[in-house]
């Protein structure tokens, strides 16, 4: 009997650590449950982070002075040097297509005098040929590229009385632009390093001699070789077909 009563004494002092206890854990898993809550929420619907600049001390940006506008994203603060870019003072030659040629123009010299005549040793004569194989009737075309390799700008004479085509057929020749010239037979002109002056020239198919002194006839179906001479200088030959 003694020992029941010493043990339910026991029980009832310590009731009210019990409850303490509880009541210490259920506000602890409220404030738990609370700070979980506005986590939450913040993540979801709360303020926008700060900037990188708001969150480093001295990275605010001072305001725009008085004539200088807001700075645009991307663009350099350094402002550019004034004046319109230009291109190069030497433009690149472009490359000439086949079967399209410009014509010489006469040279009219420069404020400093004209230009020196070109060494003959500067020289390149190219022959392009318009088709390999012309039908019936049809006039072969040709351009006679003339180029100069000299460093400077020079003088050149490309005038039909020093530049010719010369057509011929197993190995003889049978027809010559120079041999039945008319009008102008001497034109200077300015060769600028690796510009070419480009001679457009057509046969009509007939034969020629010099100074027209003999009848003229028309040549036969077969293989012809074309060059362009001008004095020594000799270009390549291009060799072609009439029908």
């Amino acid at each position: 009997m003694r020992l029941n009563t010493l043990r339910y004494k026991k029980n009832r002092e310590s009731s009210p650590t019990y409850w303490r206890r509880r009541f210490l854990a259920l506000v602890a898993g409220l404030a738990l449950f609370a700070l979980l809550a506005w986590a939450v929420s913040g993540a979801l619907g709360g303020a926008q982070p700060s900037s990188a600049a708001d969150l480093l001390p001295g990275a605010h940006s001072q305001p725009p002075g008085p004539d200088k506008g807001p700075a645009s994203p991307g663009v350099s603060a350094t402002p550019a040097a004034s004046g319109t870019p230009t291109a190069s003072a030497t433009p690149a030659a472009s490359a000439r297509p086949a079967g399209r040629a410009k014509s010489p123009a006469a040279s009219r010299g420069s404020a400093g005098g004209r230009p020196r005549t070109c060494p003959r040793s500067s020289i390149v004569l190219s022959l392009f040929a318009s088709q390999a194989s012309y039908s019936a009737h049809a006039r072969p075309a040709f351009d006679i590229d003339v180029v100069s390799t000299a460093r400077r700008t020079c003088m050149f004479n490309v005038g039909g009385g020093r530049v010719a085509l010369v057509i011929k057929a197993a190995g003889s020749a049978v027809w010559s632009s120079a041999d039945c010239l008319q009008g102008r037979k001497s034109l200077r002109t300015d060769l600028a390093r690796g510009v070419p002056t480009v001679l457009p020239i057509s046969w009509d198919r007939r034969t020629a001699s010099a100074g027209c002194k003999r009848a003229s006839s028309v040549v036969h179906a077969g293989t012809y070789a074309a060059t362009a001479s001008s004095g020594s200088l000799q270009s390549n030959t291009e060799i072609f077909r009439l029908r």
